[in-house]
């Protein structure tokens, strides 16, 4: 699960996402196996088809 092992699948840990908040398996203390994290905020701007409609409304 922590160690990439190409021969078997699997990916390892390092460089995947995680959710500092978390106690669960998508938690950094967990899917880090304890070899410690490095946290970055990220702020990321989408296009979306919404429209304003007059008065109040967005769709």
């Amino acid at each position: 699960f922590c160690e990439k092992n190409p021969r078997l699948g699997i990916p390892g840990t390092h460089g995947r996402a995680c959710n500092d908040t978390s106690i669960g398996v998508d938690g950094c203390d967990l899917m880090c196996c304890g070899r410690g994290y490095r946290t970055e905020t990220m702020f990321v701007v989408e296009r979306c088809n919404c429209t304003f409609h007059w008065c109040c409304e967005v769709k």
